[in-house]
């Protein structure tokens, strides 16, 4: 009993180094684990060939910049806590944003329109979303 407990707490500890080193990939088509050669644009599963694109092909950059969304007529302040190329991460007060609507985003003298690809309540009065811009 002893050297079975040793062996998972080792096999634990292995996983738990190589998590940090190496990304598991499930493929959507056969359903089958791997894990990718490269973090790049497209990666093909090696059982059926399959070729995903990955969700999120650039980096993402950490802000605390104020901005306004346009959401049903009104306006509300919001604060942008990263962004990449194609989306942004809002923190704001209030209640979530519905999933798959469109707001308008104005941050520095320009505006531009974003979809809300996920919302969730952070705590009492607080919420975040992920915008992606269109």
């Amino acid at each position: 009993m002893l050297d079975k407990r040793a062996s998972l707490k080792r096999c634990a500890s292995q996983a738990i180094r190589l998590k940090g080193r190496m990304r598991l990939k499930v493929c959507g088509e056969c359903y089958k684990a791997f894990f990718p050669d490269r973090r790049g644009q497209t990666v093909i599963c090696p059982q059926c060939l399959t070729v995903m694109n990955e969700r999120r092909s650039s980096g993402r950059s950490r802000s605390e910049e104020k901005l306004e969304l346009g959401v049903d007529d009104d306006f509300i302040t919001a604060m942008a806590l990263d962004s990449s190329e194609r989306g942004i991460g809002v923190a704001y007060e209030g209640e979530p944003m519905e999933k798959g609507s469109v707001v308008s985003v104005a941050r520095d003298g320009w505006e531009e329109k974003a979809v809300v690809v996920w919302s969730k309540r952070i705590n009492g009065e607080l919420s975040a979303s992920g915008l992606r811009i269109i």
